[in-house]
């Protein structure tokens, strides 16, 4: 079962933000590229409703998480 996490739009910007000002490696500048392409789609998209936009985002996230999972 999944649980839903609770995040506002913002405080993930700033999470985001942060954590490109800190990228060090080549590798790193991937998934940060990445990051960035998913947060100018949250920024501009619109959205049906709050559900159908968290869903995404959940969706957005899992899907980063997946990319760059190490086994």
């Amino acid at each position: 079962m999944k649980r839903k996490i609770k995040i506002t739009e913002s405080t993930l910007t700033r999470i985001m933000e942060k954590m490109l000002k800190e990228q060090e490696s080549p590798t790193e500048n991937d998934v940060f590229d990445d990051l960035k392409k998913v947060l100018v789609t949250w920024e501009t998209k619109k959205y049906e409703s709050d559900e159908s936009r968290w869903k995404e985002y959940y969706k957005d996230i899992e899907n980063l998480l997946k990319k760059y999972e190490v086994n």
